[in-house]
């Protein structure tokens, strides 16, 4: 097939360079993997692109404005494409402009340990994604049932960091990946044990990445997506495992998944016709103690019950209370709970369960989050690889890592010194 012969060829170029939306980005990634000629084009020059990237900074947009309109006035040259010329003086200004700064400026010499560590986990991850978007966690010795949701939270690591422009390629190629699993009834995914938790973290790392578009694939894939969930909602407003066709009684694990979906959703334009997220919230509520922990499917329901679900339940009701302060009622000590599980040494290899207290640091006191910030990031450590053949990555020598393997262990990680580097400023009304 001729390069000529796909109407989108043109399009390559500017992917490659970072340019366009990121619901754009994401279709552009999927017609990659289905055009054969567009592929090819994309492998060829990939390499150039993330050499670039690894500069110290990139041409300023005025610079790129200025090369380009000279090269309009000369696109008369009649054995080049006005594209590739305009391709052509982006990599070369690129290339000009970082060796200029190489020269004129210097690095900071110094870098928190988190923010190291940080980098060199989300290079890890970048290294080792499949060609077509995806994360295997049988490489690493996970579970391959798993492999929606470790895909969808990789490419959520690269986001929540605010890497994603560093990462452009490696999230839009896993964006176009995730849509192209999306099944018949809107969810993401096989039909498995672990069904809703795959499908509820590919629809929030769409949504974090892609927002709530106006139009286009992306919007449609989520409107799927967010009806699947809103469909499977228990009578009651809670959500449970579903497969084959079967949905379990609700639970606090499932459920408290789906509300962090509906409530980013919401928070990026989508319109609750149903009232899903509310009567989520109500269930919720309904299964809290006195102390605002939750039972796992009532309330004194300790089977499965953990400081991570807790933990989960806290942020929810946070959130919650900027849109419908009326209906959820926050039990007077969780605060106080919420900053004894976040002081308590407790498992130092439960990475999911960090995650979720990093989340909560926002609503403890702001004179208290640097050093509980402190003191998560220390008991993280242990787990993270300094130097060999897995540096980078963090050991799945942890709680659920058995499970996930060195895929989860890293990717979760991630996601926790992320939420952590960013306490400063997280604690705004709804979160």
């Amino acid at each position: 097939m001729k390069t000529e012969e796909c109407s989108r060829f043109h399009e390559i170029t500017p992917y490659l360079l970072g340019e366009g939306s990121a619901a754009y980005r994401a279709e552009i990634a999927m017609h990659i993997e289905q055009c054969a000629a567009c592929r090819s084009f994309h492998d060829n020059h990939i390499g150039l692109i993330n050499q670039l990237r690894t500069c110290s900074t990139t041409p300023a947009a005025n610079v790129r404005s200025a090369v380009f309109e000279k090269l309009d006035r000369r696109n008369s040259i009649p054995f080049l494409h006005p594209w590739w010329l305009r391709a052509a003086a982006v990599l070369i200004a690129a290339a000009g402009i970082t060796l200029m700064l190489r020269q004129g400026q210097h690095t900071p010499a110094t870098v928190s340990t988190a923010d190291r560590q940080l980098q060199s986990s989300l290079e890890w991850l970048a290294a080792n994604q499949h060609h077509d978007g995806s994360w295997s966690p049988s490489d690493w010795n996970g579970r391959e049932s798993f492999k929606i949701g470790l895909t969808a939270a990789a490419m959520l690591g690269f986001v929540e960091a605010g890497l994603e422009n560093q990462f452009q390629q490696q999230c839009g190629n896993t964006a176009g990946f995730l849509l192209k699993q999306q099944a018949a009834d809107g969810s993401f995914g096989e039909e498995n044990e672990v069904r809703m938790y795959n499908h509820a973290l590919a629809t929030y790392a769409l949504l974090r990445y892609a927002g709530f578009p106006d139009d286009g694939p992306v919007r449609t894939a989520l409107e799927r997506a967010l009806s699947f969930i809103t469909e499977n909602q228990d009578a009651f407003g809670g959500w449970g495992y579903v497969a084959k066709g079967r949905t379990t009684q609700p639970n606090s694990a499932i459920t408290l998944w789906q509300l962090q979906v509906l409530h980013a959703a919401r928070q990026a334009g989508w319109h609750d016709a149903r009232g899903s997220y509310n009567r989520g919230l109500l269930w919720l509520e309904n299964v809290l103690d006195h102390d605002g922990r939750p039972g796992y499917r009532y309330t004194g329901d300790n089977e499965g019950a953990s400081p991570t679900l807790t933990a989960a339940a806290a942020l929810c009701i946070f959130q919650s209370m900027s849109s419908m302060p009326d209906a959820t009622q926050l039990p007077d000590n969780t605060i106080t709970l919420v900053e004894n599980l976040l002081s308590t040494e407790g498992r130092i290899h439960d990475l999911y369960e960090s995650f979720w207290l990093a989340k909560n640091l926002p609503v403890i006191p702001e004179n208290k989050r640097a050093e509980n910030c402190s003191r998560m990031q220390q008991r993280l450590s242990p787990l993270y690889v300094e130097h060999g053949e897995y540096a980078g990555s963090w050991n799945p020598d942890s709680r659920w890592g058995n499970i996930g393997g060195r895929l989860y262990s890293t990717v979760f990680g991630i996601l926790t010194l992320s939420e952590s580097r960013r306490h400063d400023s997280a604690f705004i009304a709804g979160i």
